[in-house]
């Protein structure tokens, strides 16, 4: 809903990237009660209807597999953590109270661990290097 948030703690402040703001703003300005509703006016869209609405449109795209809604927010946390991203601040963004909230919604990629482990790796490999060159 468009409006003022269930209570004091709902009140987030959200970076919007630039090339999305102009979405924020569209919802921020909408004459509508309710950002989706149902053919009823001034009636809100039900999780439900919501749900089998974003499922019916996945399944338009034959390389996305269908999700929920809510798989959404574990994609936004994990592709945060992919891109270097520390988890203080995902948590920031995301606005859990907890940190232990944001590893729950945090699925490491396995190119991120791929990665890790090759760090590890040559960290190891160069320092075995620099003690033969000093025998």
């Amino acid at each position: 809903m468009v409006g003022a948030p269930k209570s004091r703690d709902s009140y987030r402040t959200i970076p919007v990237p630039e090339n999305v703001r102009y979405c924020a703003i569209n919802l921020r300005e909408t004459p509508k009660k309710y950002i989706w509703e149902v053919k009823k006016i001034d009636s809100p869209c039900n999780p439900t209807y919501f749900r089998d609405k974003f499922k019916e449109e996945l399944e338009k795209i034959p390389e996305v597999r269908v999700l929920t809604p809510h798989s959404c927010r574990h994609t936004y946390v994990s592709q945060m953590q992919a891109l270097g991203v520390d988890l203080a601040t995902i948590q920031s963004i995301v606005g859990h109270a907890d940190i232990d909230m944001t590893q729950h919604y945090l699925h490491v990629q396995e190119s991120i661990r791929q990665a890790a482990i090759k760090k590890f790796s040559e960290a190891f490999a160069r320092e075995k290097t620099e003690r033969d060159q000093m025998d």
